[in-house]
């Protein structure tokens, strides 16, 4: 299932790197979704599985947002904060050398306010990962996915020129009507607000309750088990379903070397219960160590799972 950070790669890009993989992709009017996959086992056809970048502001696919008419680029902010901050973590800057971009929290129609706290949530990483470019130097090289350009700060992010905030890249994005449009393009069920979409963008919990807002209290869906990823914070969490039966999420949590979120080295198994309706399937969260033993960090059992 396609992430956040490969929303690029398609079909045979996988396949060459990872010959014979299974991949599942989001399809609509027949023609496939570059930069999204829900995945439903053949053992668990009441369980989806996707990594859950959808229903985040900042790493959803954009193709509703295009900076230019003749673009037909996907990216969105988060591709562009990213380069920011791998720039960061590779020549760290112990101060600031720089102005960072002017900004200021805006009132009046929805789409200003938006336009503000999408500028507050820039202005925060940058805080916390300063770089040593100005805001308008163009260190950020795309040449990727159409955009053939060199990028600033002030390109990426909304800041203020003659006390109104723009965005010369995403002029459009935080518009409530062009976030309607981006999660209808992306299959999500359920629509969330501009503002908790950018707002609660940084949020792991945030994430989690999308396995219940788009899943479990869906009228439309009749999934028992959701599995996400994104958040790098493993878990397993219960919700109640419109089914009157126990939705059970998890979340595969992270395999990077450090995580301040949580533990590290982490999977969800899904048991299997081989069609006996006496016997229980289970949705079990691991943890892989170094010295090779994996241990149980959680589990949750459901009943007469494979009956629907």
């Amino acid at each position: 299932m396609t992430g956040n950070h490969d929303l690029l790669m398609d079909e045979k890009q996988i396949s060459a790197v990872l010959p014979g993989i299974n991949q599942a992709r989001d399809t609509k009017d027949n023609s496939t979704i570059l930069g999204l996959g829900a995945y439903s086992p053949k053992d668990f056809p009441n369980a989806v599985i996707e990594h859950g970048h959808r229903y985040n502001f900042f790493c959803a696919p954009c193709l509703t947002s295009q900076t230019d008419p003749n673009e037909k680029s996907i990216l969105p902010p988060g591709y562009f904060l990213t380069r920011i901050a791998t720039e960061a973590f590779c020549y760290p800057a112990l101060i600031h050398k720089h102005k960072l971009p002017k900004t200021k929290m805006q009132y009046g129609s929805e789409d200003i306010f938006m336009r503000s706290q999408y500028s507050a949530m820039c202005l925060s990483n940058l805080k916390m990962l300063p770089v040593r470019h100005t805001s308008s130097e163009k260190f950020i090289k795309a040449d990727i996915d159409g955009l053939t350009g060199e990028y600033s700060i002030e390109d990426v992010m909304p800041h203020l020129e003659k006390d109104k905030l723009v965005s010369k890249l995403y002029k459009k994005i935080s518009n409530k009507s062009n976030w309607i449009e981006r999660q209808k393009a992306n299959n999500v069920n359920v629509q969330i607000s501009t503002n908790e979409a950018i707002v609660m963008s940084n949020s792991a919990d945030e994430t989690d309750s999308m396995s219940n807002i788009q899943y479990f209290s869906y009228e439309g869906s009749e999934k028992n088990i959701v599995v996400f990823g994104h958040s790098h914070v493993p878990r397993i969490l219960t919700y109640p379903t419109t089914q009157g039966t126990t939705g059970i999420y998890a979340n595969t949590g992270t395999w990077i070397d450090t995580n301040n979120l949580g533990a590290t080295m982490t999977f969800v198994a899904l048991i299997a219960n081989n069609h006996i309706d006496s016997a229980p399937a289970f949705v079990n969260l691991y943890q892989y160590r170094p010295d090779g033993e994996i241990v149980l960090l959680d589990s949750q059992a459901t009943y007469n799972f494979t009956d629907k």
